[in-house]
């Protein structure tokens, strides 16, 4: 179920950041995965499947659309020439975050036993990640990087 949300969410949230900009769907993205992981931290709590489905939804709308905001983000800001060595460093940096998501939660459950410190630490950074982005200003580019709207476009004459 979390796949198949997280195929919707990148989708969805493709098509609102081609209509509203990038910052506003990065920054949800974000605040929904910390609520997501707020959500399985009260699974203990809360022990019922409505709790623990929320969290599968919330998660999964908010997984994968990370990747293809920040793609989209990566050709607004450098360009479209530039994306593959901009994406690629980002994705580069992202893989090496995602194993040490793996390893670190590890630790930390040898060290107190239990991931509920492993999931508080990921609703922290979400949500300033999140937060970050509700402060950055919006539109922004690069000197000499056309407008996302005029890239493909044919030059005007004059």
């Amino acid at each position: 179920l979390m796949g198949a949300f997280s195929i919707g969410g990148a989708l969805l949230m493709g098509a609102v950041s081609d209509k509203i900009g990038r910052r506003v769907p990065l920054a949800l993205t974000f605040g929904w995965r910390g609520l997501g992981y707020v959500l399985l931290t009260a699974l203990p709590v809360l022990p019922h499947p409505i709790m623990l489905y929320g969290a599968v939804f919330v998660l999964g709308i908010s997984w994968s659309s990370t990747v293809a905001l920040l793609a989209t983000t990566c050709a607004d800001r450098y360009g479209r020439r530039n994306m593959g060595s901009v994406f690629g460093f980002v994705f580069g940096i992202m893989s090496l975050g995602h194993s040490l998501g793996v390893y670190f939660p590890g630790v930390l459950f040898n060290l107190w036993g239990s991931y509920l410190g492993a999931l508080l630490i990921n609703v922290v950074v979400a949500w300033v990640a999140s937060g970050l982005l509700w402060a950055l200003l919006d539109g922004r580019r690069a000197p000499g990087v056309a407008a996302a709207g005029a890239i493909g476009r044919a030059p005007r004459s004059p």
